[in-house]
């Protein structure tokens, strides 16, 4: 049985085992360690956070988020990237549980996401819509 939840310090090797995953997936740079030491600070302070997906111990996806203030909403918002999950567990809707988990826990109204055109589609599965500019909002 999969579990979801917030990721801690204690998962920081295996986050950055999937994050270089996710670089790969993408054709970007594979992060350096003083990138990951940056990453590993911004998480302590709660700068950002990552959410996973595991299979017993082992995690298997991952997505993280921002927050931020919004002066169109007047509330805090959310803005959700680096959407990655390993291949041998596509298309079991672990993406969709993580964002749900993300969406849950984070308490927050409003999810944004920054993604590439490819993962448009998989956006609008999860019933995110396109309004204003390039933003792919949802708004419960």
């Amino acid at each position: 049985m999969m579990e979801y939840r917030k990721l801690e310090e204690k998962d920081f090797p295996s986050l950055s085992r999937l994050q270089r995953a996710y670089k790969v997936s993408v054709h970007e740079s594979l992060p350096k360690s003083d990138q990951l030491d940056r990453l590993k600070a911004a998480m302590k302070k709660g700068s950002i956070e990552f959410y996973g997906a595991f299979d017993q111990e082992k995690l298997v996806g991952i997505c993280s988020l921002c927050r931020a203030f919004s002066t169109f909403r007047y509330e805090c918002i959310g803005v959700l990237e680096d959407l990655y999950v390993l291949t041998d567990y596509r298309g079991k809707g672990v993406a969709k549980e993580l964002i749900d988990e993300v969406y849950r826990d984070s308490h927050l109204s409003t999810l944004s996401v920054t993604c590439s055109e490819e993962s448009l589609p998989l956006f609008r599965s999860f019933g995110f819509r396109y309004d204003l500019g390039v933003n792919y909002l949802r708004i419960d």
